[in-house]
């Protein structure tokens, strides 16, 4: 296995693991013992950046990333999210408050490394929103403070109400990322560098269309998340026209689709980790042994068709 690459999370001084794991099935598709299995593998394998939220599996994902991570917690980077529980929905300074104390206890810890906003919330001002996540930075219950599923004006628009409070500065943003959408990956991208926030890619694999199980001779089943309201945008002939390109690059370096589609990603420092579900140990094993500089520019304007060209290789 190869050491999985490390970085900062945005401007901030925060190391995380580039690839980190996703926990939205923990608790859902994968459950008890294994999961607590799942993420001691990814700990072992080099990845210690764990993104979860309040409202994945209900609370079981917080409780059982608290439980595998229970003797190595102090080595990690936990991240979590709120905004979306029945009992505290919104990012009112009465709502976050409420749902970090619940989240701490299910992680059995005490503080968060990055607390997010899992969606804007157009009822609270975001001054409010902002101001209570610095009040959770300055009594150390939080460490670093996100937004989740934003657009880049309203990144633009909660940097600069942080600023303008001297006080902690937003670090990170999370969102859907992949190669797919190229177009919301650049703009992004622009914002990253002048306000100094590093991003985070989920679903970098685009719900699995990257992965190269399924392309249009074998089309995933009914139900798979490429053929739901999630996936639909992917299962497109642009998405499939990506995953060829995809595939081609990857049997041109002899290594799995995943691969080059989470490499196509890291080639970028505004990235700062790619978030990555798994079922099982072995898919733990497979999406973090990435090689180091398996990509280069060129190789990605290749698998976003900026270039048809593949002749330089």
């Amino acid at each position: 296995m190869r050491p999985v690459q490390t970085t900062t999370l945005g401007a901030t001084g925060l190391r995380v693991s580039r690839v980190a794991l996703g926990c939205a099935r923990l608790g859902t598709l994968v459950r008890g013992p294994d999961a607590v299995d799942l993420v001691k593998t990814a700990y072992d394998v080099g990845i210690t950046f764990f993104d979860t939220a309040d409202v994945y599996g209900d609370g079981d994902s917080e409780r059982l990333l608290g439980t595998a991570l229970e003797g190595v917690r102090d080595m990690c980077v936990v991240a979590t999210k709120f905004r979306h529980a029945r009992a505290h929905p919104g990012a009112s300074r009465r709502s976050i408050r409420l749902a970090l104390e619940g989240s701490l206890t299910r992680l059995r810890t005490d503080h968060v490394d990055l607390y997010q906003v899992h969606a804007p919330d157009p009822t609270t001002p975001v001054e409010e929103t902002v101001g209570a996540l610095q009040d959770l930075v300055a009594a150390g219950k939080v460490l670093y403070y996100g937004l989740c599923n934003v657009a880049p004006w309203e990144v633009v628009d909660a940097q600069r109400v942080a600023w303008a409070a001297h006080r902690a500065p937003l670090a990170s943003v999370q969102t859907q990322l992949n190669l797919v959408d190229a177009r919301a990956f650049e703009e992004l991208r622009r914002v990253s560098d002048l306000f100094g926030v590093g991003l985070l890619a989920a679903s970098p694999l685009a719900r699995g269309l990257l992965a190269g199980r399924y392309d249009r001779d074998r089309p995933p089943p009914p139900g798979h998340p490429l053929v739901t309201a999630k996936g639909a945008g992917f299962w497109t002939a642009k998405g499939q026209a990506v995953a060829d390109r995809v595939r081609t690059l990857a049997a041109d370096r002899g290594v799995p689709p995943a691969h080059v589609a989470l490499a196509a990603l890291l080639t970028h420092p505004q990235v700062s980790a790619v978030l990555v579900g798994a079922s099982d140990a072995d898919q733990v094993r497979a999406n973090s042994d990435l090689p180091p500089d398996l990509l280069d520019e060129a190789d990605v304007r290749y698998l976003t068709g900026l270039s048809e060209d593949l002749t330089h290789h």
